[in-house]
C-alpha cells in the first residue's frame, strides 16, 4: 500500500430491494499505533484519510469494484471543496448528523449536486432538523437503531413525497429487514444478511444435504477421498465447479483429467480447501452476494493473521472463518450445523464461544469488517498482530475473493444504481 501504510479501510455493502450490491460505505481510521491513538479518531480526520487513502493511493477498484462509495463527511469538509477533488460517479457524500443544515451547507449541497455528485444525510432520525435538505439531497438514511417504527413510517413517507431514496440503515435482524421491505425502503445497510432465516425443524435436502456432507468429509477427524469422489460422481455441477475452482487452491499444478485422479494428487489441505471452497460458494448463491463476499474474505483474513510457516493453523484459521458464518448459510443455528459436519473441539469452540486463539482471532475479523476500531486495536495488540499489516491483509483478501468468484462462475453483473 503505498503512502502511510498505518491506515485502516473496510467497506460495509449497500443492497437494494433485490439483494444485489449497488454501493459501499467505506469505514476507515488511521492506524492503531499509540501514538496516533485518541480512542475516537474525529470526523474531520476519519474522512480524510478515507479520501487520500482510498481514492488517491489506492485503486479505489480494488475497494468498491467499480461501485459509488459513500464516505462521511462533516461540516469543514463538506464547504471547504474536498468532495470535487473525487470522481463524481464513485462519490456519494454522506452529510453526518452533526451537520447543522443552515445556508452554508444547503449551498455546498447544491454545489455539489450540480457537479454531479449524489448526496446522503447519514443517520436520518425522527425531527431531524436535516429534513429541510430533502429537497438538496438523494437519499436519506434512516437509522433503524434509535427510531420506531411509527417514526419510520412517517420518515419513509416524508423522504418519498420529497422525491428522496430511502436507505434503511443499521438494519441487524431478518424482522428488520422485512419491516423496510413494508415501508418501500429502496436501498439497506447492515447485517442482516449475516443473520440465518431458521426454519425450525427442517432438515437439509437433495443439492444441500449433499453439499453438508461434502463438507462433513472434510472437517471431521479424517478425510475420505472415496466418498468424496462418489459425492462428485453424482453431482455434475459439483464435480464442474471442483475443476474450476482447482487454480486458485494449487495454482502451480496443471488440473488432472479425472476427479480420481485429481483426489489422488491433492495434499489434505489442499482438498479441504478446495473442497470446502466449492460447498460455501455453493451455499452463499443462495444468499445475498454480501453473505458469500463476507464468508470468503473472513476466512482468508483469519488464515493470513494465523499463519506462522505453520499450513496446518493456517488451514484451522481459514476454516474458523468460513465455519464461523454456516448457521446464515445453511439457515441453522450455527450449533446445530456444526453437529452436522462434526469439526474438531477447537473449532467448534472459536465458532460458538470465541475461545481460545483461534476464537481471537475471528474476533478481531469479525470487529474489523465492522470498523469498530477500538476493539481490533485491543484484539491486535492481544494476538500480536502489527496494526499496520491489517489494511494491506484486507486488501488482499479482497482480491483473492474477487478472483475466486471469477473462477467459480459466481460472479453476477454489477448492478446499477
Amino acid at each position: 500500500m503505498p503512502g502511510s501504510v498505518d491506515v485502516l479501510v473496510a467497506r460495509q455493502p449497500i443492497l437494494n430491494r433485490d439483494a444485489d450490491v449497488v454501493a459501499y460505505e467505506l469505514l476507515a481510521r488511521r492506524g492503531l499505533d499509540a501514538a496516533s491513538w485518541d480512542g475516537l479518531a474525529d470526523d474531520s480526520r476519519t474522512t480524510a484519510r478515507i479520501i487520500g487513502q482510498a481514492f488517491l493511493d489506492m485503486d479505489v477498484w480494488s475497494i468498491t469494484e467499480g461501485l459509488p462509495a459513500f464516505i462521511n463527511f462533516p461540516r469543514d469538509l463538506l464547504l471547504d471543496g474536498t468532495a470535487e477533488a473525487l470522481p463524481s460517479q464513485l462519490t456519494v457524500v454522506e452529510i453526518l448528523e452533526t451537520v447543522v443544515p443552515d445556508l452554508a451547507v444547503r449551498e455546498a449541497c447544491e454545489r455539489l449536486r450540480a457537479a454531479g455528485y449524489r448526496l446522503a444525510l447519514d443517520d436520518v432520525v425522527a425531527s431531524d432538523p436535516r429534513l429541510t435538505l430533502l429537497d438538496a439531497v438523494d437519499v436519506a438514511k434512516i437509522d433503524f437503531a434509535t427510531t420506531t417504527p411509527e417514526q419510520r413510517e412517517r420518515l419513509v413517507a416524508r423522504c418519498h413525497e420529497a422525491g428522496v431514496q430511502v436507505l434503511a440503515e443499521k438494519v441487524e435482524r431478518r424482522e428488520q429487514h422485512d419491516e423496510a421491505l413494508r415501508l418501500g425502503c429502496d436501498l439497506f445497510q447492515g447485517y442482516f444478511f449475516q443473520k440465518p432465516a431458521v426454519v425450525g425443524g427442517r432438515r437439509p435436502a437433495g443439492a444441500r444435504l449433499l453439499h453438508l456432507h461434502l463438507l462433513r468429509s472434510v472437517t471431521g477427524s479424517g478425510i475420505d477421498r472415496d466418498a468424496i469422489g462418489n459425492m462428485l460422481a453424482r453431482n455434475p455441477g459439483a464435480a464442474d465447479r471442483f475443476r474450476r475452482l482447482w487454480p486458485t487452491v494449487v495454482p502451480s499444478m496443471p488440473a488432472p483429467a479425472t476427479i480420481r485422479a485429481a483426489l489422488e494428487q491433492l495434499d489434505h489441505a489442499a482438498l479441504v480447501r478446495l473442497v470446502t471452497l466449492l460447498v460455501v460458494v455453493w451455499l452463499g448463491e443462495q444468499h445475498p452476494r454480501p453473505l458469500l463476499d463476507t464468508a470468503l474474505i473472513r476466512a482468508r483474513f483469519c488464515e493470513l493473521l494465523v499463519q506462522r510457516g505453520d499450513d496446518g493453523a493456517a488451514l484451522d484459521g481459514y476454516l474458523v472463518g468460513l465455519c464461523s458464518l454456516l448457521d446464515a448459510l445453511v439457515d441453522e443455528p450455527l450449533d446445530a450445523v456444526l453437529a452436522r459436519i462434526r469439526p474438531s473441539p477447537v473449532l467448534a469452540a472459536a465458532c460458538l464461544r470465541g475461545e481460545g486463539p483461534l476464537g481471537a482471532t475471528l474476533d478481531l475479523v469479525r470487529a474489523y469488517e465492522h470498523g469498530e476500531w477500538s476493539v481490533v486495536r485491543e484484539s491486535s495488540a492481544a494476538l500480536g498482530v502489527g496494526g499496520a499489516t491489517l489494511g494491506p491483509l484486507y486488501l488482499e483478501c479482497l482480491a483473492w475473493s474477487r478472483q475466486l468468484l471469477h473462477r467459480a462462475g459466481a460472479v453476477k453483473a454489477t448492478a446499477g444504481w
